[in-house]
């Protein structure tokens, strides 16, 4: 979001700047380019660490459901009744 925001606001600036509606400034022109140059880094590097989160989440699933399917799991029924369990000398 910020570095959407910092590319929007550079490439206004820079406008401004060129169109001279408040004077041509050098410095701000050169600020507002490394401002939209910097927003295209940073957003690049966000969308670069957002996908490989999802690889490695989506990776992560995978061997979850892998060692998951590889337990002799038993579905726990109700075939111990609670007179039987209470009864149980293994309480």
């Amino acid at each position: 979001m910020f570095s959407k925001a910092a590319i929007a606001g550079g490439v206004v600036l820079l406008l401004v700047t060129i169109l001279g509606l408040f004077g041509f400034n050098q410095v701000a022109a050169i600020a507002s380019i490394a401002v939209v140059l910097g927003g295209i880094v940073s957003l690049g590097s966000n969308v670069g660490t957002l996908r490989q989160t999802m690889a490695a989440m989506s990776a992560a699933e995978v061997h979850r459901s892998e060692l998951i399917s590889r337990n002799d799991l038993q579905v726990v029924g109700e075939s111990v009744q609670p007179a039987e369990f209470l009864s149980s000398p293994f309480r």
